[in-house]
């Protein structure tokens, strides 16, 4: 029953971000979205990510509270369990990474994901911020 709980969220979660996501358009050489080379990271990435597996949604709910709270250097030094269960273990752009999959590549060429440079300070973008609470209150309303 545990994993049906956790299969919605993450069903919810999915239909949440295709329902919202912006009209792009799609990189002709390689199928990907692309992001304007002013759009926020962050924004861009959460619009066009795919939620994917049935991992434990604590760290994610964890993550998206710390990003909305939090400054950003603390942000960055904190850590959260990973999928095996480990405590502080994961960074923000891993826990992201490990619930969140796609990338965008930008008008330039660049890829962005998680794990692209800027990700974490485009999170803290005041533009980051309505989107980062609808995922939560999304996330959680359905927990």
């Amino acid at each position: 029953m545990p994993q049906l709980r956790v299969f919605a969220v993450f069903f919810f979660c999915g239909m949440l971000i295709a329902c919202t996501r912006p009209a792009v358009g799609s990189a002709q050489d390689i199928g990907q979205p692309v992001c304007g080379a002013s759009e926020n990271l962050a924004v861009c990435f959460f619009a066009n990510a795919i939620p994917q597996g049935d991992s434990d949604p604590a760290p994610l709910l964890e993550a998206l509270r710390d990003a909305i709270n939090l400054p950003l250097e603390e942000l960055r030094a904190k850590r959260y369990t990973d999928v095996m269960g480990e405590p502080n273990k994961w960074t923000f752009e891993q826990v992201i990474g490990s619930v969140f999959t796609g990338s965008v590549r930008r008008e330039n060429g660049e890829l962005n994901d998680p794990d692209t440079k800027g990700f974490i300070e485009a999170v803290k973008q005041p533009e980051a911020l309505p989107v980062l609470k609808k995922i939560l209150e999304d996330l959680e309303r359905h927990m």
